[in-house]
């Protein structure tokens, strides 16, 4: 899959994992959706839709990952604040991000997505607009579209040497790095949407919006607010052939994998526990019917192979897929599942070493 990643959005994926403000209630859930919707109805036409809540994620969904790893938690926190500091970027200044990405099938199990994010909160737009212009060594270009300025600029030599100085010091990750450095937008495009609103991503996409050539639609809004509103809410149309990602010897679960054509779902938490849900939704309710079965075979099949086990990992393993509960509603299937802070300790400590 070529996927044309920019080293704008690592940044904020940094800033999507964190937050600052204790759990919300549910009118204020509700008063972030309506204001989290206002920056997805800016959002030209997408295939796929993402919303942080960016706030919370710092104050609770990082946190709460990471609780039995304080010193790694420290390590981030530390690492953020120095890039606050050389960047002159506060990204924990912006309280909502959402993302929109285009999807377009390139050949058997290759896929091109393009994408284009909106941040918002007290944060300056004109800052993050200066800092990039400093990163890129002043290279960069300007364009008017519609009254608006839109920045142009390349990464590439100030990325291959951000890499080239990180594989020095770990000589192992090298191929790593290259690889992820291969992902990489040669350009990207920055535009003020207002004094601390602004909008980055390709630079087709951000022209795209500043041209009003498109605008999201109402089919994926709709899914994004089925789910409550949680520190991450998602809608997809899911395009073809995603079963040719997953290595999958069964063949009703691939063509059941193949029959889904939208997905939905959230992340939250809630009450001492992680909560997270997908939607999947098939073009006929028989579809439906055969991944559920599917699914309820597998997660049957796994808690008999795990059940009786005395290794604590697949202990915990069993444990995970005893707490998925799945239910189908027509053309809906549904997949939930509700994990305590315990088996999130145990799960990174089993994923961190």
């Amino acid at each position: 899959m070529r996927i044309k990643f920019l080293a704008f959005f690592a940044l904020f994926a940094v800033a999507i994992a964190y937050g600052s403000m204790p759990s919300d209630s549910v009118a204020t859930k509700n008063t972030k959706r309506v204001k989290t919707n206002q920056l997805v109805s800016m959002l030209p036409a997408s295939d796929a839709v993402m919303t942080f809540d960016v706030s919370r994620g710092f104050s609770e969904a990082f946190p709460f990952i990471l609780s039995s790893k304080p010193d790694m938690l420290n390590k981030w926190m530390d690492k953020l604040g120095e890039f606050e500091q050389k960047s002159g970027i506060q990204l924990r200044s912006f309280d909502l991000v959402v993302a929109g990405m285009t999807v377009k099938q390139t050949g058997k199990g290759k896929y091109d997505m393009a994408p284009v994010m909106i941040a918002r909160g007290s944060g300056s737009a004109s800052s993050v607009i200066a800092a990039a212009k400093e990163a890129a060594g002043g290279k960069y270009k300007e364009e008017s579209i519609n009254g608006r300025t839109i920045f142009v600029f390349s990464f590439k030599e100030y990325a291959q040497k951000k890499a080239d100085d990180a594989a020095t010091k770990d000589p192992e990750n090298r191929g790593m790095i290259d690889k992820a450095l291969g992902f990489a937008s040669t350009e990207m495009a920055i535009m003020a949407i207002d004094g601390n609103t602004i909008a980055a991503g390709i630079p087709e996409r951000v022209r795209e919006m500043a041209e009003g050539r498109s605008k999201i639609g109402k089919d994926v809004v709709d899914l994004l607010n089925k789910k409550p509103f949680g520190v991450m809410n998602f809608a997809s149309k899911v395009p073809a052939g995603m079963s040719d990602f997953l290595p999958l010897d069964n063949d009703e679960l691939g063509s059941s994998i193949d029959a889904i054509q939208t997905a939905y779902g959230s992340m939250d938490i809630v009450a001492g526990e992680m909560q997270m849900g997908m939607t999947a939704r098939t073009k006929q309710p028989a579809q439906a019917e055969q991944l559920y079965d599917t699914m309820e075979v597998m997660q049957s099949f796994g808690k008999m192979a795990l059940g009786s086990s005395k290794r604590p990992d697949q202990q915990l393993y069993a444990r995970l897929i005893e707490r998925v509960k799945l239910t189908r509603n027509g053309s809906d299937v549904s997949f939930d599942i509700s994990v305590p802070q315990t088996d999130i300790d145990q799960l990174m400590a089993i994923l961190v070493k």
